[in-house]
């Protein structure tokens, strides 16, 4: 479906000229400018709104009418998720009726500037709800198919919503529960493993808070994918069921995978299955199904009758069948989970047996102490780090707000969401070098347990992941000197105030709060342009993989232990425990004089980035923009951020190269746009065609534009006449000088970028057409109102016009109505002992009004 962005023009409403009439009617009336587009249809424009001090919008673009069509699958509508967008939603209803009241709901909250309506929530007169009721399909598409669908889709959303809800509060993610739903809380057996290994989790972290919320989330995910389904699979109701047998092949078939005959472990008489039906059988929502289908996980499924079919062994195969609600971990069946988190699952059933014999009265048949783990198929990932040589490189692919993150990452060795809690006001400055404290994490939202119990969504939280994350850090010099000038060009206003309660690192989003996700891409992205991997080994197979925020993290630590910095500041300076014992953990304090102390971790970190950048330091150029409209935080303040980038050589221009020779300077399509007045994708889509020769584009997909072009194709575009800009400058109506211009036979040229272009001739042609004009109502006014001035019926103004007692004016006015000169109407207003300048001048004035 081809959508169209329904643009206005505005026409603005001057009654300065006034009592003097401007305009002429279908019926020979006079009315202001204001009014002019409604005066020759009598009853207005539709969609016409009115607009400031005066004005009327009116859209120029086609109307929202979406079609109701009829497919074999039933009615089908599709309309655009906003106004003008190109994403388009769409669904199938059983009913004409049903689709007609979604279309209508849709066009309605549309122009009301509100998102589309479910097609579950509109009723249809007389319908029924639950038919109209639409599956969920790939991507933007709605579709009902057939009622016994819609009936196997809720059944398996009810079901998912018995295993899944939010820990405490409303605000928190929702987090899987092994406790069937029950509407008596009297009917709950208490002593039940479930009931049990909840009052565990809330014990452990509602009441001692013994871990964050989503640490809580996480174990009662495990509880919900893995134990409940252990003891419901053996027909244990408590723990005191559970047998030694059990545990250890659980342990054994975690650690090695499922190595069951797939033929095996498939019901006998199994049959195929819908979408629906199958999301229901595998407890998952339809779209993971529709994603394994995507992916090819269900090779034997075929179209019946339009409807996709899923046999039930394709379900086993795709190791989708174990009864788990929620699928996380392995994602195929021959997958086994790593020895570290085959041991916290051992470690969360051990304490949750542990728990229950404590509390719920059982009497475990074997010793828990006794079943070990087992060595794993799948083992640990070791990886490797990045080097300070290798971050230069990364640098020059990075605009500056992410090379400060990187390096603020590299060199402090934090934590990435502790390097965006970092404020202004968190780093002193001490001359050459600086101190840092380290107190909080941003950059996404964290879930927070309050001091009431709730758990909220916060876009960041006091301290850090430990209790020892909480540190003082010396700064070295080459970052510190990167730190003031970040806070010079992006915390500074005009009169040199710096504002200490902004984020360290700028926000690039509106709000300022995120940034985290952005920073990973943007590091995977730079790595892959600049040849940089991390060396991941995984028992003895090594591969290459693109770094990760830790493998910064891990590079520091790395060269502060092979620089022989001793171990104490190392463990500190990384915001880690000195140690276990007590000696360590209660009695050796950080110095009073942390920063001198840190003396020789700066002193290691300087020699590295004096080897790796010996003569830009942290400085690393770039042509990559941080101010472009993606980054709409920046974008509003570009031209300064830009010039005082641009001055200390941290920004480049791009430049484009033929057969390796500069010839220019080059822009991006954000940059050409701006420029041109033109959306992104026009630019795009003129590079595609080839009107910017010698353009080329990176490997991250963005382009670089010969600035000389750009500047040629704004020349180009300065001296093209639109039409909307000649309405603009004549004051007149853009439907009437286009109508005009056709019954004059005056050229007006269609082009497919810029629109209706006015020739010069053309132009000239309607100034001199509104200057007669002007000058008709003058001398002259239509007929209908020197009736309205006279007092008199329009049938004896046109007897009196038969007669000579009144005067027609030679030319004619729009839609060739005839004009009475003022002179004859003065000379009959004065017989008849009228005032007609008074009368013209309430005239006006109730028009007006």
């Amino acid at each position: 479906m081809t959508t169209t962005t329904a643009t206005t023009t505005t026409v603005d409403s001057d009654t300065s000229a006034l009592p003097a009439i401007t305009h002429v009617a279908a019926d020979g009336s006079t009315l202001p400018p204001a009014d002019r587009a409604t005066a020759d249809t009598g009853q207005g424009t539709p969609g016409a709104t009115a607009g400031p001090t005066g004005s009327r919008t009116y859209p120029t673009g086609r109307p929202l009418n979406p079609k109701v069509r009829r497919t074999r699958r039933g009615w089908q509508v599709t309309l655009p998720v906003a106004r003008g967008a190109k994403k388009t939603r769409q669904a199938t209803f059983a009913t004409k009726a049903q689709a007609t009241a979604w279309k209508n709901a849709g066009v309605a909250a549309l122009d009301a500037g509100q998102p589309l309506p479910d097609p579950a929530d509109v009723d249809a007169p007389g319908g029924d709800q639950q038919a109209a009721r639409a599956q969920q399909g790939a991507g933007d598409r709605d579709t009902v198919r057939d009622p016994d669908d819609v009936r196997d889709r809720q059944a398996a959303l009810e079901s998912t919503s018995q295993v899944a809800a939010p820990p405490t509060g409303d605000d928190g993610p929702p987090v899987a529960s092994a406790a069937p739903a029950s509407a008596n809380k009297a009917d709950v057996d208490e002593t039940s493993f479930a009931a049990v290994a909840h009052a565990w989790c809330d014990e452990r972290f509602v009441k001692l808070r013994r871990g964050q919320p989503g640490r809580e989330a996480h174990v009662r995910a495990i509880i919900a994918n893995h134990l409940a389904p252990l003891m419901d699979r053996h027909g244990c109701r408590t723990g005191a069921d559970l047998q030694r047998v059990h545990h250890v092949n659980f342990l054994s078939a975690l650690g090695q995978g499922q190595t069951t005959d797939i033929e095996a472990s498939t019901p006998t008489g199994a049959s195929a299955l819908t979408v629906a039906q199958a999301a229901q059988r595998a407890a998952v929502s339809p779209s993971t199904i529709k994603r394994r289908l995507a992916d090819g996980a269900f090779p034997h499924s075929y179209l019946q009758l339009g409807i996709r079919m899923i046999p039930e062994a394709d379900l086993h195969a795709a190791g989708l069948m174990t009864g788990s609600a929620l699928r996380r971990g392995p994602r195929t069946a021959a997958e086994g989970y790593s020895s570290d988190v085959l041991a916290d699952i051992d470690g969360i059933l051990k304490a949750i047996l542990a728990y229950g014999v404590a509390t719920a009265g059982w009497t475990l048949r074997y010793d828990t102490a006794t079943v070990e783990r087992p060595t794993t198929v799948q083992q640990s990932a070791k990886r490797g780090h990045v080097c300070v040589s290798d971050c230069v490189r990364m640098a020059e692919s990075m605009h500056v707000v992410h090379q400060i993150t990187m390096w603020i990452t590299r060199l402090q060795c934090l934590r990435v969401s502790e390097a965006y809690g970092i404020y202004v006001g968190d780093v002193d400055d001490l001359g050459d070098r600086g101190l840092l404290r380290v107190r909080r994490q941003g950059g996404r939202h964290f879930l927070v347990r309050q001091p009431d119990g709730t758990v909220t969504s916060e876009p960041e939280k006091d301290g850090g992941k430990t209790a020892e994350s909480w540190r003082l850090q010396i700064i070295s010099k080459p970052l510190m000197d990167l730190i003031r000038r970040t806070i010079a060009i992006f915390h500074t206003d005009a009169d040199g105030n710096v504002d200490r309660n902004a984020r360290l690192i700028p926000g690039l989003n509106l709000g300022g709060v995120s940034g985290q996700g952005a920073f990973r891409a943007a590091l995977a992205a730079a790595a892959r342009e600049a040849g940089v991997t991390v060396t991941v080994r995984t028992g003895t197979v090594e591969t290459q993989e693109t770094p990760t925020p830790k493998d910064l993290r891990a590079g520091t630590v790395t060269d502060l232990a092979w620089g022989n910095v001793p171990e104490l500041l190392r463990k500190r300076f990384a915001g880690h425990a000195a140690g276990s014992d007590v000696h360590a953990a209660h009695y050796v304090l950080d110095h009073h004089d942390i920063a001198r102390q840190l003396f020789p971790v700066a002193v290691k970190l300087e020699e590295l980035v004096d080897q790796a950048a010996p003569t830009t330091g942290l400085v690393i150029p770039t042509t990559r923009s941080c101010t472009t409209a993606n980054q709409p935080a920046l974008h509003v303040d570009a031209d300064r951020i830009d010039a005082a980038l641009l001055a200390c050589g941290w920004l480049v221009a791009p430049t484009a190269t033929v057969d390796d020779q500069i010839v220019g300077a080059t822009v991006s399509t954000e940059q050409a746009g701006d420029v041109l007045g033109l959306a992104p994708s026009t630019v795009r889509r003129w590079v595609r065609e080839g009107r910017f020769p010698g353009s080329a584009r990176y490997p991250d997909g963005s382009h670089a534009i010969p600035l000389a072009q750009i500047l040629a194709e704004r020349k180009h575009i300065q001296s093209l006449r639109r039409l909307t800009d000649v309405c603009a400058d004549l004051d007149y109506d853009y439907h009437e000088a286009y109508n005009r211009s056709k019954t004059n036979g005056w050229p007006l040229t269609d082009d497919a970028d810029y629109g209706l272009l006015v020739p010069a001739d053309t132009e000239a042609q309607l100034r001199a057409y509104l200057d007669g004009v002007a000058a008709l109502h003058a001398r002259a006014l239509p007929m209908i109102t020197a009736a309205e001035l006279l007092g008199l019926r329009p049938s004896i103004v046109e007897a009196l016009v038969r007669d000579g007692d009144l005067r027609v004016d030679e030319q004619r006015g729009p839609r060739n109505a005839r004009f009475i000169t003022r002179a004859s109407i003065a000379v009959m207003a004065d017989r008849l002992g009228r005032d007609p300048v008074a009368r013209e001048e309430t005239l006006v004035a109730d028009i007006a009004s």
